[in-house]
């Protein structure tokens, strides 16, 4: 039988611990922007606590996996700029507007989808977008090449979107 008390792993979360390097990270780029990755509940630290941490600290992005996540965040009042790690799921496009997320884009036909969803919500504002990078990992985002240099040149001009830059 499994005695929970034979564990031998167990974590102690100390918001203040988690600001100290926060910042001393910082000190380290003081010009840099900073993103906050709390994506899977903030690594099992608590996404919502975890998110205060970085927003007492000044944080300029918190970024997270699910639009679930996001609207965890939103409903415990974080107006921070969330940005969306993962390509947001096509039918819930209107909700990540709806939200004012910042997405990340990995393919032209995406970032399409994403400019006429902005336009036919008559939203106030451009959604700001990311655009993802395959870094290696062989699973999303632009490659290395002339094709991904003209749909990057192309998504820039999309109506409805703003691009602030690549991940």
């Amino acid at each position: 039988m499994f005695n929970e008390a034979r564990r031998a792993a167990w974590v102690e979360i100390s918001t203040g611990n988690i600001a100290s390097n926060f910042n001393a990270i910082r000190r380290l780029a003081p010009k840099a922007e900073t993103l906050a990755c709390i994506k899977a509940d903030a690594y099992g630290h608590g996404i919502v606590k975890t998110a205060w941490v970085f927003v007492r600290e000044n944080v300029d992005y918190l970024g997270v996996a699910t639009l679930d996540e996001a609207v965890k965040l939103r409903s415990a009042g974080i107006k921070s700029k969330i940005v969306l790690l993962y390509p947001v799921p096509r039918p819930n496009i209107k909700d990540a507007i709806d939200l004012r997320l910042i997405l990340t884009v990995t393919s032209i036909d995406d970032a399409k989808l994403i400019s006429e969803a902005v336009i036919r919500s008559e939203a106030k504002s451009a959604t700001q977008i990311f655009i993802e990078l395959e870094t290696g990992m062989g699973r999303l985002g632009f490659l290395p090449s002339q094709e991904s240099i003209r749909c990057i040149s192309e998504i820039e001009s999309l109506p409805g979107v703003e691009m602030l830059g690549v991940l």
